[in-house]
């Protein structure tokens, strides 16, 4: 029986790498796109250098919808160019930074995970039974509420009929003492009151019989089911999810063909499961303080092994390891030195796609604020622009109701041949300026923008 602390888990793992890099936000590469996975960092990085990033990961309680993102936020290459030469993250190459694991070590990360799956599942069953139980409770309070008012304007409508009777010499009968009138209401509360009890006692039976079948399957490790009792039961293999089943065995019916094919489907889930698979448990999971991963070490040094450092704190590090791979022409330079400008001028900048542009800028977070440009860089000042194209800017700006903005760069530097270690390690410092900026704001006289 594996231990129930865990030796090692992403979470320390990241601890340690704080502890090492003080003051340094991690971010993880994932074939060349940058990802943060902790909501503390993606805060701290709006609040203070102003990337909003994109969010990019599914809500899981509203899987099917993509208007409400969540974790990981996605950060576009001119927001990691920028961090990276002002010293605020480190990059985590993730390809590298898992290690394969030991037998014992899978065995130890399978339990964890099949250990917690249990938990959450005992703990949202009692949940929903509280829930429910709750709600019929209300139920009957409703009830009896109803049946008091029913009965209180019953008694009025008899001292009324008994006050007009008087009045007209004439006593009529009461409208409630019809079968529909009083004695119909009452028989209708008790026997909503009946069919509440009926549902409270069916649901707690379904408690009980569901809070015995996981102690059964805990204590003899039979299947665990659903439902109360007898048939209907199905079998829970959810648990199962992070134990697979690499047997490949076929009958002795089977064909030649058959049975290479599921030799090789077999050998092909054995490589899978050789490693499994890479969960980022982020802060506030409920995996996070169970799921052990001795094998995560984004920390470790280069080895024989692999050559190339799990780590790196400058742009140079990053593309000589070929983990990152920007900027690597003129107009993405120029990028880069349109976005720092105008990131020094206390502007956030989001993807420019919808308004089409580069960059779409705001003069405070987006969250509070509307967007006022459209930011097209040009990757030289001297590069003729067409007629077209200007006009195009200008009719699409007032269409989006911002003021589209032209920034050309000059002096930024061109690609001749292979980059030179020493040219890369002058671009790694914030004080080096990738180009000169201008920037020239276009729009219709007499529209209001």
């Amino acid at each position: 029986m594996a231990d129930s602390a865990p030796s090692w888990s992403p979470s320390s793992a990241l601890r340690a790498l704080e502890a090492r890099y003080p003051g340094k936000v991690p971010v993880h590469l994932v074939d060349g796109h940058a990802y943060v996975w902790r909501v503390q960092d993606a805060s701290r990085l709006r609040s203070e250098h102003h990337i909003c990033g994109l969010l990019s990961g599914t809500l899981p309680l509203i899987p099917q919808q993509n208007v409400f993102l969540g974790l990981p936020l996605q950060l576009f290459p001119e927001e990691v160019v920028y961090l990276i030469r002002k010293r605020a993250i480190i990059l985590i190459a993730d390809e590298r930074a898992f290690d394969v694991p030991t037998a014992e070590e899978m065995e130890r990360y399978y339990t964890a995970a099949k250990e917690d799956q249990r938990q959450q599942a005992t703990q949202s069953s009692q949940n929903l039974a509280n829930t429910k139980g709750a709600q019929i409770e209300r139920l009957l309070q409703k009830a009896a509420m109803s049946r008091e008012n029913s009965e209180a304007g019953s008694m009025v409508g008899d001292a009324e009929d008994v006050q007009s009777g008087a009045a007209g010499g004439v006593a009529s009968e009461s409208e409630s003492d019809s079968p529909v009138g009083k004695g119909g209401k009452a028989k209708q509360e008790d026997l909503l009151q009946k069919a509440l009890e009926k549902r409270l006692q069916r649901e707690d039976k379904r408690k009980r019989a569901a809070i015995a079948a996981l102690q059964e399957h805990q204590q003899g490790n039979e299947p665990l089911t659903t439902g109360a009792s007898g048939g209907g039961a199905v079998a829970d293999n959810s648990l199962e999810v992070f134990a697979p089943d690499l047997s490949a065995s076929s009958s002795p019916s089977t064909s030649a063909s058959e049975q290479h094919d599921v030799s090789r489907a077999g050998q092909e889930r054995a490589s899978l499961t050789a490693r499994p698979n890479h969960p980022h448990v982020t802060s506030g999971s409920a995996l996070e303080p169970h799921l052990p991963m001795d094998w995560y070490h984004p920390h470790a040094q280069a080895s024989a092994s692999c050559s190339r450092p799990r780590i790196h704190t400058t742009l140079s590090s990053a593309k000589g390891a070929k983990d990152f791979f920007y900027p690597r022409n003129q107009m993405e330079r120029a990028k880069c030195a349109a976005f720092e400008d105008l990131q020094a001028r206390g502007y956030y900048m989001g993807i420019g796609l919808r308004f089409g542009g580069d960059f779409v800028v705001y003069p405070g977070d987006p969250l509070r604020y509307h967007s006022h440009f459209t930011c097209t860089v040009r990757a030289s000042p001297t590069a003729p622009l067409p007629c077209m194209e200007l006009i195009a800017n200008g009719r699409l700006g007032t269409a989006v109701k911002k003021a589209h903005l032209i920034s050309g760069v000059s002096g930024a530097r061109a690609d001749v041949g292979e980059e030179r270690g020493d040219v890369l390690r002058r671009e790694d410092e914030y004080t080096h300026k990738w180009g000169q900026v201008v920037h020239f704001s276009l729009t219709w006289s007499g529209f209001g923008t």
